[in-house]
């Protein structure tokens, strides 16, 4: 049989990579101390709760509808498709959760 009959119909099958090619050149940087105490949890907390998370996300959301872009959203227990022009289209009713939330854990309300 000649080498062109082994082919696919698509060429030549690529060489399979070696294992030491998916082996990325440099780990990982560890962060240090200082970093790990700033965890970006921390980070998003502290966002929330200055305003600036809900400001960027509001100013998001009126580009998008700026852009003539829908807005999908939750209100309540229903899914909404808000339209540019101010149509709004319900996509989902969603049931009740039956998750408590655990002591402990802070609720950052909205502004």
């Amino acid at each position: 049989m000649d080498t062109k009959s082994k082919q696919s119909r698509f060429g030549p099958k690529p060489a399979k990579a070696s294992r030491a090619s998916n082996v990325r050149a440099s780990a990982a940087p560890t962060p240090s101390s200082a970093d790990a105490a700033d965890s970006f949890e921390d980070r998003i907390s502290e966002l929330a709760r200055s305003g600036k998370l809900f400001n960027a996300a509001r100013e998001a959301v009126e580009e998008q509808k700026k852009s003539g872009l829908p807005v999908t959203f939750r209100r309540g227990n229903q899914v909404i498709k808000q339209y540019a022009d101010g149509r709004e289209e319900v996509l989902a009713e969603i049931p009740p959760s039956k998750f408590k939330i655990p002591a402990g854990v802070e609720i950052i309300p909205s502004k």
